[in-house]
């Protein structure tokens, strides 16, 4: 029940090569995502003829069950800073604030990391694979080394539309969760003391 991450060092590195504009909201959507299927159910990647990446292949069922929606992209990329910057009360004294904090990332730039976030969530006793990969279609199909066409920009794949799909491999790892247990859980299990008497579960103890 936790999700799965991977971070850069470089803050920027989400977007570095987005071919997009961000939308209406300054959400802009990151050039490559983070995916986790399951083990059982899409094959590891593999490195196939002519491929100048490894992929791995999915139904357009799995497609629907196995990746995340795109149309959220934006909100699974993040930058993280730690700063000893000191913001003051005064709103007059806030102006230096920006150029301490520019001063102070370029001069100590191991503080400040971007990260991927898949937003599954994962299933105890189960094994997994978590895969980098492009969220644009121009990015899919130069990964396999297919041509890119005009229409670049296009999700890489739709749950609105979803077909057989091969998806090239930047970065992948495996893993498996363990039995159901953290703080979540504990938290879930507390009762009140009104509650102790009705509940046969407590009685039984």
């Amino acid at each position: 029940n936790y999700l799965a991450a991977v971070d850069f060092d470089p803050p920027d590195f989400p977007w570095l090569l987005t071919p997009a504009r961000a939308n209406a909201g300054e959400q802009l959507r990151p050039w490559l995502v983070l995916v986790v299927v399951e083990r059982s159910q899409v094959a590891p990647p593999s490195l196939r003829p002519g491929s100048p990446l490894p992929s791995i292949v999915l139904t357009a069922q799995q497609v629907l069950t196995e990746l995340p929606d795109l149309r959220e992209s934006a909100l699974w990329a993040h930058a993280q800073a730690v700063s000893t910057v000191t913001v003051p009360s005064d709103p007059a004294a806030q102006g230096s604030v920006k150029q301490q904090l520019s001063l102070e990332f370029q001069n100590a730039p191991e503080r400040s990391i971007s990260r991927l976030i898949c937003p599954r969530r994962l299933k105890a006793r189960t094994a997994y694979i978590a895969c980098v990969v492009p969220a644009t279609d121009g990015g899919r199909l130069r990964g396999i080394g297919q041509p890119v066409n005009l229409a670049t920009l296009g999700p890489a794949w739709s749950h609105q539309a979803p077909n057989d799909i091969e998806l090239p491999v930047y970065f992948s790892w495996t893993f498996s969760t363990g039995p159901v247990g953290d703080i979540e859980t504990l938290a879930r299990r507390l009762r009140t003391p009104s509650q102790y008497p009705a509940d046969p579960e407590f009685l039984k103890k």
